[in-house]
């Protein structure tokens, strides 16, 4: 590669940051949605777990994770910062019960915080 820039010459152009960055990110978030795809047919075949955590960094911002656990394996599903909430139970509740009924509340055996 070095020699094929050298071959060029000083006026290569070079492409930006974002030329770079933008096909890079675009191959990745094709590529998560198709692995959360798969996911998501096993969790229809073989039932899955609903998983939650949350903690409270430095500055008291609430973070809540949300994943599903299957025979496929573990998946991130959705990140919250519920900040403005900070673990009120019924805003809490609602988003689980959002999340559940997202993933198909057939497939869902289970819900471990």
């Amino acid at each position: 590669m070095i020699d094929e820039i050298y071959a060029y010459g000083p006026n290569l152009p070079t492409p930006s940051y974002h030329e770079i960055r933008v096909p890079l990110l675009n191959k990745k978030v094709e590529y998560i949605q198709k692995l959360l795809q798969d996911h998501k047919l096993q969790w229809s075949k073989h039932d899955c777990s609903f998983m939650s955590n949350a903690w409270t960094h430095q500055k008291q911002r609430c973070l809540i994770n949300f994943l599903v656990s299957s025979h496929a394996g573990t998946m991130f599903v959705k990140f919250i910062d519920d900040s403005n909430f900070v673990k009120i139970r019924e805003r809490l509740l609602y988003m689980i019960d959002y999340l559940v009924e997202e993933i198909a509340e057939e497939n869902v055996v289970r819900y471990n915080r």
